[in-house]
C-alpha cells in the first residue's frame, strides 16, 4: 500500500508548503496595502469615547498611510470604536478613525491599534 503524500514530514515556509526532501522557490506575498505606509513617531492626543465621557490621553502616532495610521497609547480601545486623533505640533490637523485592529496583551503589538481614516 502506498504512503499517502501528506503523511511525510512537511515545512512550513514563506506560504508554502515544502517536502523535506525538495526546496521551492519563495514566492513574494503580495502586501494588501492600498497605499504606502510612512513611519512616523509622532507625538498626539486620542480622544475617545468611554461610555458618556470622552477620555483624552497621550499616544504616539507610529506610521501612517493615506487610508490610516497606527499608533501606540494606553486607552484600551475596541475594534470599531470611533475616536480622533489630535497631533501635538499642528492641532487643527486632527484625524477621525475606527478603530481596526487592536494588539494583544503580551504580544509585540500590545497596546497598539490601528486606525482607518473615516473623516478628515
Amino acid at each position: 500500500m502506498s504512503e499517502h503524500p501528506r503523511s511525510r514530514p512537511l515545512f512550513f515556509g514563506l506560504g508554502i508548503w515544502q517536502k523535506k526532501s525538495k526546496v521551492l522557490p519563495a514566492v513574494p506575498i503580495p502586501e494588501r496595502r492600498r497605499a504606502k505606509r510612512v513611519a512616523l513617531k509622532k507625538r498626539a492626543s486620542l480622544v475617545a469615547s468611554l461610555g458618556f465621557q470622552e477620555m483624552r490621553s497621550p499616544c504616539l502616532i507610529l506610521d501612517c498611510s493615506q487610508g490610516g495610521l497606527r499608533l501606540r497609547g494606553t486607552i484600551r480601545l475596541k475594534r470599531g470604536q470611533l475616536v480622533e486623533v489630535i497631533p501635538e505640533d499642528d492641532p487643527t490637523d486632527h484625524v477621525r478613525g475606527a478603530v481596526v485592529w487592536v494588539g494583544k496583551l503580551g504580544s509585540a503589538s500590545a497596546g497598539e491599534a490601528g486606525l482607518k481614516t473615516v473623516i478628515r
